[in-house]
């Protein structure tokens, strides 16, 4: 398989960049990043989601709050420790 088919498939299916990086034998996760982060999702659906609900066990407890807050244009997560 050739290697940006190989990269393309492996982003597609969400895997990490370091593991990306390792299977194609680049030097470090930069040199992936630098050929292919035109083939990463652009959208925040997923981390936004993942981050709320990482962070509301923390919420619950009232050590923190946590809040979305829009910056230009795009829904951002943010918490401040009490």
């Amino acid at each position: 398989m050739p290697c940006a088919t190989h990269a393309s498939r492996l982003i597609d299916a969400s895997v990490d960049i370091v593991t990306i990086s390792r299977r194609l034998s680049h030097a470090t996760p930069n040199v992936t990043l630098a050929i292919y982060a035109h083939l990463f999702p652009k959208s925040d659906d997923k981390a936004a989601p993942a981050i709320n609900a990482a962070l509301a066990s923390f919420d619950n407890l009232g050590r923190s709050s946590v809040s979305n807050v829009l910056i230009g244009g795009e829904i951002t997560t943010s918490m401040f420790l009490s």
